[in-house]
């Protein structure tokens, strides 16, 4: 066996090391976190990714068809209680701001596709802004 100092690897929900000289490690114990922690990771990323994307909370949550869950999310945050947002929710706000972290959403990730075709559409739609803007500078220039 080599010497390697044993190493514990953090998973979203358990705590596993299958390295070598783990012999003395306590395997398998729950690491989930609170509902708070949970929370603020939930915060972190829809600010990190509207600010990427820049959309306001009313337009994620308008194309989410979430209509007060980023909100309900900052109250809860800025109350320090409140409850997780639930699965529904996540995968509808992951599906506009796409980029999920691990750990986030419990059961199976959005697929690569979903992720693409969600990007797709959000990049549609700001080109057609671009577009929009384009004409109407041209516009006012043949007026002017």
């Amino acid at each position: 066996m080599s010497d390697i100092p044993p190493v514990l690897v953090k998973l979203p929900r358990l705590s596993t090391g299958f390295l070598p000289n783990t012999a003395d490690v306590s395997l398998g114990y729950l690491t989930e976190m609170t509902d708070q922690d949970f929370l603020r990771k939930v915060l972190a990323w829809i600010d990190e990714r509207s600010a990427a994307l820049e959309l306001s909370d009313a337009e994620i949550c308008k194309q989410a068809k979430t209509p007060y869950a980023i909100q309900n999310i900052r109250k809860a945050v800025r109350n320090g209680h409140g409850s997780r947002p639930k699965e529904p929710t996540l995968r509808a706000l992951a599906k506009v701001l796409g980029n999920a972290p691990a750990g986030l959403l419990a059961s199976s990730e959005l697929s690569d596709l979903d992720m693409l075709r969600s990007r797709e559409a959000q990049l549609q739609g700001q080109l057609n802004q671009i577009r929009a803007a384009i004409a109407l500078i041209e516009e006012t220039r043949r007026a002017g």
